[in-house]
């Protein structure tokens, strides 16, 4: 233990930077696993593609889709839990942020391109795009106030 005013070597990392850096690899391992956890979903889907329109996923056999959903929402539920716990108020501020910016987002477009559809203006709504495109806008918000605050 260093006496206080006593000059630190360069490369003795301080109390608050070891906590920093505990974080950091606490927040790391929780997305890496929730990522790894998302690809491996996401992976199974390939196997259920529809083969007359490959972007979209094709019938899913009862026991698959109940399981995929099972492992989807625990997953979202308890890795954004231990996320928020770990990371700090100007981190979660901006995670708020960029979600009600992504809500506000999906109020408008969804709605939007249904009622467009029901006018028959644009084809009809398509889960898939929905989702990857609000997902693309939570990214995209999110470093967006990243980088400005």
């Amino acid at each position: 233990m260093m006496a206080k005013g006593a000059a630190r070597m360069p490369h003795e990392l301080g109390e608050g930077e070891r906590a920093a850096k505990v974080r950091r690899r606490k927040i790391v391992g929780i997305l890496f696993i929730a990522g790894a956890l998302g690809g491996v979903g996401g992976g199974l889907m390939g196997f259920y593609r529809d083969q007359n329109d490959p972007g979209l996923i094709g019938p899913l056999p009862p026991v698959v889709a109940i399981v995929a959903t099972a492992i989807m929402a625990v997953t979202i539920v308890v890795a954004s839990w231990a996320y928020l716990r770990a990371v700090d108020e100007v981190e979660r501020l901006t995670n708020y942020w960029s979600s009600m910016f992504t809500l506000y987002f999906f109020l408008v477009a969804y709605p939007a391109w249904y009622l467009l559809w029901k006018g028959g203006l644009v084809p009809e709504p398509r889960h898939e795009i929905i989702f990857v495109t609000v997902y693309l806008v939570m990214i995209a918000a999110y470093f967006w106030k990243k980088l400005r605050s």
